[in-house]
């Protein structure tokens, strides 16, 4: 693990590096982008589903290592 980012670090303490997140993330929306789908039969589910991509777009978008899904990227 390495120190990465601007925040003023703790004594001791280790910010893991990003890169191992990387494949977490993408697990994790597979799994909201699937129950999203399933959506159609709980509609409680698919609105919880939408809740988890709107984070995961805002994880993507602050911090710029971890890839977009190219089907949410923006557009020009």
């Amino acid at each position: 693990m390495t120190r990465i980012g601007t925040q003023k670090e703790e004594p001791g303490r280790v910010v893991p590096d990003i890169r191992t997140l990387i494949p977490h993330v993408q697990a994790i929306r597979d799994a909201a982008q699937h129950l999203h789908r399933l959506g159609d039969t709980f509609p409680a589910i698919s609105k919880n589903a939408a809740r988890i991509l709107a984070s995961l777009r805002m994880i993507e978008l602050n911090v710029p290592e971890i890839p977009e899904d190219p089907r949410t990227a923006d557009t020009p």
